[in-house]
């Protein structure tokens, strides 16, 4: 009851921050061991969890996902995808820019990518 009470104040400052954040077009979200949801941000996003699964789709821009256990799909992606897992799958549909995965361990799917011929602007860091 108690972590239930801290995720929905931890998503409603999260909220908050996120849609202060879309006047720049940039949102950032980090978690260690919970999951991350995301969808429908007009900006670049990058979202970081340590063993949590990371969910995104309908983003404007470009992405970057990063997790060390968890799994990651991607969907509606309107620009540069970069995803990282470890041992986790790697989903990416309907990807609008070129489209860049690490995963050491697990499986890698990608539908409906669209890659463009420029140098990527979200680099592997």
């Amino acid at each position: 009851m108690q972590l239930a009470l801290w995720q929905r104040r931890h998503h409603s400052r999260f909220l908050r921050r996120t849609r202060a954040e879309q006047h720049h077009r940039h949102a950032q979200c980090g978690t260690s061991n919970g999951k991350i949801t995301l969808r429908s941000a007009h900006g670049t996003v990058e979202l970081k969890s340590s063993f949590g699964a990371i969910e995104a789709s309908d983003i404007a821009k470009g992405i970057r996902a990063v997790t060390g256990n968890g799994s990651i799909t991607l969907t509606d992606i309107g620009g540069d995808t970069f995803a990282k897992t470890s041992f986790g799958s790697v989903s990416a549909d309907r990807i609008n820019g070129n489209l860049i995965v690490e995963n050491t361990n697990g499986s890698i799917t990608a539908r409906n990518v669209r890659v463009m011929r420029k140098r990527p602007l979200l680099s592997p860091v």
